[in-house]
């Protein structure tokens, strides 16, 4: 019994080493910032946003992330499908939809995101 115990904290502590090393090289990778639009040359394009907010809203605070091409471009809010989903970094993923080339993406993940 002892050994099938000893075996059981050991593929925990393996586990949690594995976990902590993906949270620690994730948080070393991400800056935490929003990266910009920038055209073939690398340059930020003119008029474009990417912004990342904190609003508190009723006394919960609410995250936006902002993204356009073009300033002139309409406002599009795309309200998180939620509970605990952040569909903003599913843009990421899905680059055919190519919101922000014909609109300025409000992603709106609300309170609990």
């Amino acid at each position: 019994m002892r050994v099938k115990n000893m075996f059981q904290y050991i593929i925990l502590g393996m586990i949690a080493v594995i976990v902590a090393l993906i949270l620690i090289w994730a948080f070393v990778i991400s800056s935490g910032k929003v990266k910009p639009y920038r055209d073939a040359e690398g340059n930020i394009l003119p008029n474009s946003i990417c912004e990342k907010i904190i609003v508190e809203c009723n006394g919960a605070k609410n995250g936006f992330f902002i993204n356009g091409k073009d300033l002139n471009n309409p406002v599009l809010l795309f309200v998180s499908s939620g509970p605990g989903t952040d569909d903003y970094f599913f843009n990421e993923k899905y680059k055919e939809m190519h919101l922000e080339d014909e609109y300025t993406v409000c992603y709106w993940d609300y309170r609990g995101m």
